[in-house]
């Protein structure tokens, strides 16, 4: 789309922190990490109220992903999957944030 300004998705940088700080500059959309399917559908879904995030949260108690709500609508979710229905699997865990 002509006139959007984007900032690409890296490695272990990914984060709101850094997505944030690309939209506070006129960045038009942003990108996460990429996730693997099979590690974010096994999360559970954790609001955060002190940081204002909806965190996603392994068994262990590491957070996989974080979203706040101002990317709502401008997040890019990179998933990664073997198969279509690990693909859909992990999109449903993610999908309403």
């Amino acid at each position: 789309n002509e006139g959007l300004i984007c900032m690409a998705p890296m490695i272990r940088a990914s984060t709101p922190p850094l997505r944030l700080q690309a939209l506070k500059y006129g960045a038009s959309l942003v990108w996460g990490e990429e996730i693997q399917a099979e590690k974010i559908m096994h999360c559970s879904r954790r609001e955060n109220p002190r940081l204002g995030t909806i965190d996603f949260v392994a068994n262990n108690g590491a957070i996989v992903f974080q979203v706040c709500q101002k990317e709502k609508d401008v997040l890019i979710f990179q998933i990664g999957a073997s198969n279509e229905l690990q693909a859909l699997r992990g999109a449903e865990v993610i999908a309403r944030d």
